[in-house]
């Protein structure tokens, strides 16, 4: 499996310094904040994501006025921010065409900023922790463009009495912020301002070190990027290397991180992963700087396959000239990734369509050498223009030629170029029919001629003949006297069409600004189909037209006005909605179908312009909150509409009078998804859905947005509690819940075939997945053990997640343990010991394998990470162990001609051994018939066809549609989806060659 990390650092360094200059600012802070409470700092660098580097420069303080004055040696990357209570932190560039003017004054507008607070202590003692560092600080994963856009990465340091502020965020998103302090783990959390948090750190943490070395070079790599992604926690650390290229990372808590070198100018490393346990160290380990890929390939014609020599290839700012066979070589190609290429021939062009998609564009982020085999280049082609001169003229005989197409495949496009004298050419690379004319001075136009143009002509020749044109005048107006045109919104297009009636061709358009009217000149003689448009695209009119050489062709249509129709958005007490987009279905006045839409104003109104016939087949709309609305066959009144847009189904929830969490607390609306944990263990994690806020009551309302599995939790801050799951559906009747944030629960584990003294070994992690980590604290430790029970207690209610690690490698897990407020509940956990040795064979007919890479993986987890990984022997054998016994395990074998797959449960004999061969059977080409019953559903557009191996884990997908369903299969009865439909079986014999789908 192939890890990539994604970060994004900007990392700008300074430049030589100029002659310090003066600048005079203000700030404009937003109302209701004082200006001499904000603070400006001034800094040379830009934002960094580096953990342990401080940008923070001499700051000053604003006056009572807003005013401040800045005096430096400004460079390019010279910032100016504007930090405070109650204004959002901004960072401005320096205006340096204000720097030095004493006449003038920079000024700076602020938006309104708002805080997290909370206090930080230590897990098992509960003292207060100071001068932790917080940061990078960034936007949560639901912040909105121009959130991002404004943000930058910073740091802040808890106070000594272990609280801590975060100031200046928007107030519209949530925010992460990771904690660091020596000695402790890392913890990272999701919070929203305004909320108060007490965070508690756990002494410990594991570690990973090493050293960064070039990727050619080996050599130590001082003051370069590492980048660390990953564990429980989903860090995202970015440290630098000291100047003898060492790396470390502490605090870390258990779990499998991605570690790599980074460079803004070279890219990403090769990515490496790294399993660490609870206080482990794992050091020592080489991470590789890009020091530059080479790129290799070969240049060949794409419709002879011969080499192409002498063809200049770049990539980047590196050049390369092909050799006599067509292989190139440039080197050494840095980030950014991934790279474009561009080849130059005078007789070849160069297309990245043409190119194979899984070689181009090149991607070298993983450091290794790209063979990016064959590039096909296209033989340049050329479409030429000879013009004859009218007979008994004199006038000059160039102009402009037009080439319309070809449009198969393509968007419309059109070639236009200067034709001098009597010879004229324009470059063309796609094969098709095409439309040409030339249009000369005044009404002068030829025929309009069609060519085809194939891929093996390198040109194609067209005479073409200037004469006069005729000429097309119209107008469209609503029916009546004295009747205004029609509004602009209506188009005039022309479109030829070939006389094999396939390709039309776009030749004029109307200018939008003509309020209906059109009058085009030179026209080429011929039939044209003449459409007016709406601004969706559909034809309100469209006739077929002769136009005639010297002549003027007239079109005048009046049309029936349309019925206004209006009226307004209510919620269920029938007051208006604004910002609602209402929809309209129905007939326009000629009988076409229409589909109109409108927002509603402040007072509620829409209103739609141009209906036909007596009824609106159909007007809905919609609203986050008040739900949905709609109305089928409406008359067309003479009156307003009333669309009531009813409320979903709401739920509600009621707190104990006098709970502290009024005017604090929410509600919060969770759903659940269920996933594997381990071991075949089963775990319902929920997200949150919708909250409400208290607002000092006793009461909230929810109103769900999905459905299914639902919990409902109440609290604030770190005092939480959460109801009984149940299922929600839409429809139903309202659902009222009573909740005590205060109230707590007690979990009681007996575990099994365990001693009490190796019970005191055991690292157990008690996980309440019913609150999402973001909301508050979800992972607990034993309070006691009594006997061989352990105890968790003053817990909050929840449906929790009991994981058990031995440090022999045992390990167990107990789902879905439901926890109400004030009770206990008793669960068990059974140890089972990694007690058997996998003894297998690779085979191939009689004989064994060597060589082929052997991969074991957990078979009840969703991408499951790799156990153990080995190459078998001369004899195809290989060794794993310790397994667990009847646990489900994944094979996979990987050699020179493909791989194979096989799921198996170790099944020990009785000295504890599981022995196994596993036989590798080659694929073969079957073509995959469906009956006719089947075979046109299958071949529409739609899903993929999916087919599932006698393995039980080897798949293969085929798109369609499809005439003829060639694939590579293996012996054995092969199971068929469309989509996630299962639509029959086959069967695969050795001599089958075609096979025929049984229908289920």
């Amino acid at each position: 499996m192939k890890h990539y990390i994604i970060s994004v650092i900007v990392l700008l360094y300074a430049l030589p310094a100029v002659a310090e200059v003066t600048l005079q600012g203000r700030v404009v802070p937003p109302e209701g904040v004082e200006p001499g409470s904000l603070s400006v700092t001034l800094f040379h660098e830009a934002p960094t994501e580096v953990e342990e580097e401080s940008l923070r420069r001499d700051t000053i303080r604003v006056n009572e006025r807003g005013e401040f004055e800045l005096r430096a040696e400004p460079i390019e990357s010279t910032q100016i921010e504007v930090t405070g209570p109650g204004v959002r932190r901004a960072r401005f560039p320096w205006p340096a065409d204000l720097a030095g003017d004493e006449t003038r004054r920079a000024v700076f507008d602020l938006e309104p900023g708002f805080a997290i607070q909370g206090s930080l202590r230590d897990l098992e003692t509960l003292q207060p922790l100071g001068g932790v560092a917080i940061g990078p600080v960034s936007p949560g994963p639901d912040a909105s463009r121009s959130t991002m856009e404004k943000s930058f990465p910073f740091f802040e340091t808890g106070s000594g009495d272990g609280t801590f502020t975060v100031e200046g965020l928007a107030g519209e998103t949530s925010w992460i912020l990771p904690f660091r302090l020596e000695g402790y783990e890392r913890q990272v959390l999701r919070m929203q301002p305004g909320l108060d948090m007490t965070i508690s750190l756990r002494r410990g943490g594991a570690s990973l070190s090493g050293t960064l070395v070039g990727s050619r070079s080996l050599q130590p790599q001082g003051l370069r990027t590492v980048l660390l992604q990953g564990g429980p926690r989903d860090f995202h650390i970015v440290r630098r290397t000291t100047a003898e290229g060492a790396w470390s990372f502490d605090g870390l808590p258990a779990g499998e991180y991605l570690i790599a070198a980074w460079s803004q100018e070279k890219g990403t490393g090769p990515v490496q992963s790294h399993m660490v346990v609870q206080d482990g160290a794992i050091e020592g380990i080489t991470l590789l700087y890009p020091e530059g890929i080479r790129i290799t390939g070969m240049l060949a014609d794409g419709e002879t396959g011969d080499a192409v020599s002498n063809a200049e290839v770049v990539i980047g700012e590196l050049r390369a000239m092909s050799d006599p066979e067509g292989h190139f070589e440039v080197y050494p190609v840095e980030a950014p990734w991934p790279k474009e290429i561009s080849v130059l021939h005078p007789e070849f062009a160069f297309f990245g369509e043409d190119q194979n998609s899984e070689a181009y564009p090149f991607d070298g982020t993983d450091g290794s050498d790209l063979d990016t085999g064959t590039l096909l280049l296209r033989r340049k082609r050329v479409l030429e223009i000879t013009v004859e001169k009218r007979e008994e003229s004199d006038e000059p005989t160039g102009g402009i030629a037009e080439v319309f197409g070809p449009f198969e495949g393509m968007k419309e496009n059109v070639q236009r170029t200067r034709i001098s004298g009597d010879y004229g050419a324009i470059p063309i690379q796609y094969a098709g029919t095409r439309a040409v004319v030339l249009r000369g001075t005044d009404d002068l136009v030829s025929d309009l001629q069609f060519v085809s143009t194939g891929l093996r002509e390198t040109t194609t020749t067209v005479t073409l003949k200037l004469d006069v044109g005729g000429k097309l005048e119209g107008a469209l107006t609503y029916e009546g006297e004295g009747v205004d045109p029609v509004a602009p919104r209506f188009e005039v297009v022309i479109k030829g069409e070939h006389s094999e009636g396939r390709e039309t061709f776009v030749l004029r358009e109307s200018d939008p600004a003509s309020n209906g009217t059109f009058n085009i000149p030179a026209l080429p003689p011929g039939e044209y189909v003449l459409r007016l448009e709406r601004d969706g695209g559909e034809p309100w009119i469209q006739e077929r037209i002769e136009v005639k050489r010297g002549e003027t062709t007239e079109f005048v249509r009046a049309i029936p006005r349309g019925v206004p129709v209006a009226g307004f958005v209510l919620n269920s007490s029938e007051e208006p909605l604004r910002e609602v987009t209402v929809s309209a279905y129905g007939r326009d006045p000629l009988g076409g179908s229409v589909h109109l839409k409108d927002v509603s104003d402040a007072e509620g109104r829409f209103e739609f312009d141009g209906f036909g016939g007596e009824t609106i087949e159909l007007l809905t709309a919609s609203h986050a909150v008040h739900g949905e609305g709609e109305l089928r066959t409406v008359p067309i009144p003479d009156e307003d509409i009333k669309l009531v847009l009813s409320a979903p189904e709401g739920i509600r929830v009621t707190i104990p009078e006098g709970s502290p969490v009024a005017n604090t607390g929410e509600a919060i609306l969770l759903v659940a998804r269920e996933r594997p944990v381990r071991g075949g263990v089963s775990q319902w994690f929920y997200e949150m859905d919708s909250r409400e806020s208290f607002a000092g009551t006793t009461e909230a309302v929810l109103r769900p947005h999905a459905t299914g599995r639902t919990r409902i939790a109440a609290g604030a801050n770190s005092t939480w509690t959460v109801s009984d799951a149940f299922d929600w559906v839409q429809g139903g009747e309202e659902k009222s819940i009573s909740l005590n944030p205060a109230a707590t629960a007690r979990l009681v584990c007996m575990v099994e075939n365990i001693s009490s003294d190796e019970l005191s070994d055991l690292e157990v992690i008690l996980l309440n997945t019913a609150l999402p980590e973001s909301m508050a604290r979800t992972e607990f430790e034993v309070s006691r053990i009594e006997g061989n029970e352990l105890w968790f207690d003053s817990i909050p209610a929840g449906e929790y997640l009991l994981m058990a690690y031995a440090p022999d490698g045992e390990t167990t897990a107990a789902g879905n343990i439901d926890v109400g407020e004030n009770q206990t509940v008793r669960t068990s956990l059974k140890m089972e010991s990694p007690n058997v040795d996998l003894v297998g064979r690779i085979v191939k007919g009689d004989e064994g394998l060597e060589g082929v890479r052997v991969i074991l993986r957990e078979g009840d987890i969703p991408e499951p990470p790799v156990l153990f990984e080995a190459v078998s022997s001369a004899d195809g054998m290989f060794t794993f162990y310790p397994l667990t016994e009847n646990r489900r395990y994944i094979l996979t074998a990987e050699y020179e001609t493909g791989e194979s797959t096989w799921p198996f449960v170790a099944e020990p004999n009785e000295d504890g051994i599981a022995v196994r061969e596993f036989v590798i059977v080659d694929a073969m080409e079957v073509e995959l018939a469906f009956p006719d019953s089947l075979r046109n559903r299958v071949l529409q557009p739609g899903p993929p066809i999916l087919l599932q191996g006698p393995q039980g884990t080897e798949t293969r997908m085929l798109p369609t549609p499809l005439e003829n369903f060639r694939v590579q299969l293996t012996p054995g009865t092969w199971s068929v989806y469309h989509g996630e439909e299962g639509i029959g079986t086959v069967t695969i014999d050795r001599n089958t060659r075609v096979a025929t789908l049984s229908p289920l």
